[in-house]
């Protein structure tokens, strides 16, 4: 899978063409749903842009793809989401999103939520969506 991957990204990444080969990459499985994702980065000293990657296999048909494919879409454009480099019928090449879980203190802190709150609404009001 590992090489597979690399050719995939190599392929449709155009910062990541100056890799030259998988062992120059770091390939980390995530858990996922009904997805198979792979955090996918270079190594100590391999130049590639951007340096972290997100390999997303889709492996089974939980929602309806197209509805999924224009949101995802949708948030990238806008600059929301991570940034989607390639997809097809079955993968999805995207940006690293580096994140972590909202505490319990930003959780109820107004300025955050009412931050929040904001963007969810414009976003579930956007045309596009």
């Amino acid at each position: 899978m590992q090489n597979t991957i690399f050719d995939l990204i190599t392929k449709n990444v155009p910062g990541w063409a100056s890799v030259t080969s998988p062992d120059d990459i770091v390939f980390n499985r995530l858990s996922g749903l009904s997805n198979a994702c792979y955090k996918v980065s270079t190594k100590e000293g391999i130049s590639a842009d951007p340096p972290v990657l997100l390999f997303r296999k889709f492996e089974q048909e939980l929602t309806d793809r197209r509805i999924e494919q224009a949101i995802f879409q949708t948030k990238s454009d806008d600059g929301t989401g991570p940034k989607l480099f390639f997809t097809d019928g079955t993968y999805r090449i995207e940006g690293f999103f580096h994140g972590r879980p909202i505490s319990i203190w930003e959780m109820r802190n107004a300025s955050i939520f009412l931050n929040y709150a904001e963007m969810i609404c414009d976003y579930n009001f956007s045309p596009i969506a």
